[in-house]
């Protein structure tokens, strides 16, 4: 539609187009649930997926509101 977030809607509808074309394989967290199943104690987090390690790196080394910009520039607000 043409209302107040047409705009807006528009770029989020190309970034999560972008996004899906860069996602990970969904079988690699599948095997992964199955291999978490059996481990009696799971850490907490599992960074898995293209560029995951990339921006835990980033957020530990900027600022929040750093990190914040770097995110709004990359999806374009």
């Amino acid at each position: 539609g043409g209302g107040p977030y047409a705009r807006m809607q528009a770029r989020m509808e190309k970034l999560v187009e972008k996004m899906e074309a860069r996602m990970g394989d969904p079988q690699e967290v599948a095997d992964l649930v199955v291999e978490l199943l059996q481990d009696p104690s799971p850490r907490l987090r599992y960074p898995l997926g293209p560029g995951v390690q990339a921006r835990l790196w980033a957020r530990r080394l900027l600022p929040f509101q750093g990190y914040e910009k770097v995110i709004e520039r990359v999806v374009g607000f």
